[in-house]
């Protein structure tokens, strides 16, 4: 009979445990849920800023006709880009509201055994094959509006077909944020460059402009979160809250990123991440 007890007790404990396990999951995914939720919010601004200015350039006949299709066709691809977003704001919002909703135990003891993501939210930690030069292409043109109004150019070396293993949105996020820290905090007429090589297992890609330039002293400080660089010649206010989220976003996936930077002389953000093997052996092509 006290052997009954005993392993009666045993499974209690276990049990304990196991309903302790999944609440921790369950409380992470809410947590993780809420920051791609801010995270999308953050993000919406990259596209409406691409098709207010294409919408501009249109109506004031400012560009030659015959590109007239083209930026029609950036201002639907921005648009659906936007929609996208939003859909995953509201899939997001509405799994918040549900799991506020339910105060009653037994209903929160369910919870934590199918605290699995909706299927029509997104998971920002599933990675992906995605081609650089084809991501980098596209980021280039929603971003070009931006580097147009500061005459930038943008020049990118297109030349390897590099497929490196992140999520495809954790990748526009990185790269687009590095791109407009490095329209913003460029000079009228200055110059950005892209490349992509692969090496030693990773793909790496290398944005250089010819910008205001971050002081010795403050480079050490550029990943840290909330921290912003003094850059009364930009056309913006935070640095470093950008780039802590980006180093973030790489930890995920294996990769790592590099700040080097001279002032009134530019930057050179270098960012690794893993390479694609199931593409990389087999891509000897151009992008």
């Amino acid at each position: 009979m006290s052997f009954n007890f005993g392993i009666i007790i045993l499974l209690l404990i276990l049990f304990y445990f196991y309903i302790k396990y999944l609440k921790q999951k369950y409380e992470t995914y809410k947590n993780n849920t809420k920051k791609n939720i801010l995270n999308l919010v953050h993000d919406l601004r990259s596209p409406l800023t691409s098709i207010i200015g294409f919408v501009e350039i249109i109506r004031d006949n400012n560009f030659d006709s015959a590109k007239n299709s083209e930026y029609l066709d950036i201002i639907k691809s921005e648009s659906e880009r936007m929609a996208h977003m939003i859909s995953e704001i509201l899939a997001g919002k509405q799994v918040l509201s549900q799991n506020r909703s339910k105060v009653n135990i037994k209903k929160k003891l369910f919870d934590y055994f199918r605290y699995k993501p909706k299927d029509n939210f997104i998971n920002f930690e599933i990675n992906e094959s995605i081609n650089c030069c084809k991501e980098i292409h596209s980021i280039c043109t929603s971003i070009k509006i931006l580097a147009d109004k500061k005459k930038i150019s943008l020049n990118f070396d297109e030349k390897p077909k590099v497929f490196v293993q992140i999520n495809k949105n954790n990748f526009w996020r990185i790269i687009l944020n590095i791109l407009e820290n490095a329209v913003k905090y460029n000079n009228h007429n200055g110059s950005i460059n892209i490349s992509v090589r692969e090496q030693d297992g990773f793909g790496i890609i290398k944005i250089a402009d010819n910008g205001i330039g971050v002081a010795k002293e403050d480079i050490n400080k550029i990943f840290k979160k909330g921290y912003v660089v003094d850059a009364n010649n930009s056309d913006n206010t935070s640095f470093g809250i950008g780039l802590s989220s980006v180093k973030h976003l790489l930890m995920l996936c294996g990769g790592r990123i590099k700040f080097e930077s001279e002032l009134n002389k530019g930057s050179v953000v270098t960012v690794w991440l893993p390479i694609s093997n199931q593409f990389n052996s087999r891509s000897k092509n151009l992008c």
